[in-house]
C-alpha cells in the first residue's frame, strides 16, 4: 500500500514536472493544466485505495 502511494507520487511529480517545465518554455499559462494534473493524481490515489 505505501509502495503504491509513493509510486503514484513519484508518477505524478514526473508528469507534473514534465509539463510545467513543457509550458514555460512555450509561455503557456498553466493554471489550467494544474487543475487537471490534480485531478489525474487524485484518481490515481483514490484507485490504489480501492484495491
Amino acid at each position: 500500500m505505501v509502495n503504491e502511494v509513493r509510486y503514484a507520487i513519484s508518477e505524478f511529480v514526473k508528469y507534473f514536472h514534465a509539463n510545467i517545465t513543457k509550458y514555460k518554455e512555450e509561455g503557456i499559462d498553466i493554471d489550467s493544466d494544474i487543475v487537471s494534473s490534480f485531478d489525474l493524481f487524485v484518481g490515481i490515489t483514490t484507485n490504489i485505495k480501492m484495491q
